[in-house]
């Protein structure tokens, strides 16, 4: 049995209170947008395309969370409403032989939260344009006849969004972040395609946090993200899918808020060719463990993909 001196000199954590204030409150900002990997990754999203390609991308999110949680507990009767719409472009050539892709995205949330016992702190309503996002992939495997892929993707998050000190709630992050990504594909089979996505994010510093003094850095974070689909004769594909989360541990001026991410998220959906050039997707989400912060009752996706 430890004695009682071995626990006193444990590092001090935050008080309960401090902790729902801490982590709750933080999670806020990024209940509709930041939460899981840094890239909300789609089946066939490192799929590459001929050399000339370009694709646009529309995404429509609506997505309900509740919370706050601290230490795997929901600590008050809130939820986050948010409607999202992403633009994405994206372009594949071929450098030295290999083939790549560039990318650039734009996106645009309303969020809204609700629930009793806000403390008037805390602005329930926010939109705007979040951080814009630039993204560079290369493909040393690209075997399209045994779906064998194997892609590395480079990520950065700009502060471009819109950003209010004085608020808790905010679109864009006022931040800048890098993703390094290392995708896996592989056909089983006529039908089925496994898919393999992990990430690693760094976070730069936000030195006017809430309520507009303060400086909030983060550690970093790791995410994996995987998918089975199966294809049928009319190219109809339904897939499953599973997100794991961890690290992002937070800390406001120099204090460490004990937050790390620490989710598991599952998805569903479909993958529906209309005509030719386009693809429309369907995804259901919802996070099946959170540790800390918001924790996605209910997502729909659609998403509409033209090729040229």
């Amino acid at each position: 049995m430890p004695s009682r001196n071995r626990l006193s000199s444990r590092p001090m954590r935050p008080p309960r209170k401090a902790l729902c204030c801490g982590a709750g409150a933080l999670a806020l900002g990024a209940a509709s947008l930041a939460q899981g990997a840094l890239n909300d990754i789609f089946p066939t999203d490192y799929v590459p395309l001929g050399a000339g390609t370009t694709v646009l991308t529309a995404y429509l999110y609506d997505r309900q969370s509740k919370g706050p949680y601290v230490a795997g507990e929901k600590t008050q009767p809130w939820t986050s409403n948010a409607s999202i719409g992403v633009l994405r472009g994206s372009y594949f050539g071929d450098v030295l032989g290999v083939r790549t892709a560039g990318t650039a995205t734009m996106t645009y949330a309303d969020q809204r939260l609700e629930g009793s016992g806000i403390p008037k702190s805390i602005n329930k309503e926010t939109g705007g344009w979040y951080d814009a996002r630039f993204g560079l992939t290369a493909w040393p495997i690209n075997d399209p006849v045994q779906r064998h892929y194997l892609a590395i993707n480079a990520t950065v998050m700009l502060p471009t969004g819109d950003y209010q000190r004085q608020r808790l709630q905010n679109i864009g992050e006022n931040r800048h972040r890098e993703a390094l990504s290392l995708a896996w594909i592989r056909g089983l089979g006529n039908n089925w395609t496994v898919e393999a996505i992990g990430e690693l994010t760094w976070f730069g510093d936000n030195t006017a946090y809430f309520p507009g003094a303060r400086k909030r850095e983060q550690a970093r974070s790791e995410a994996l993200t995987t998918y089975l689909r199966y294809r049928w004769s009319n190219g109809l594909q339904a897939f499953s899918g599973y997100q794991w989360n961890s690290g992002g541990e937070t800390r406001i001026n120099g204090v460490a808020q004990n937050d790390p991410a620490r989710s598991q998220r599952a998805y569903l959906g479909l993958i529906y060719p209309v005509g030719q050039g386009h693809v429309l997707n369907l995804r259901l989400a919802k996070d099946i463990q959170v540790e800390n912060g918001f924790a996605i009752e209910r997502e729909v996706a659609l998403r509409w993909l033209s090729y040229f």
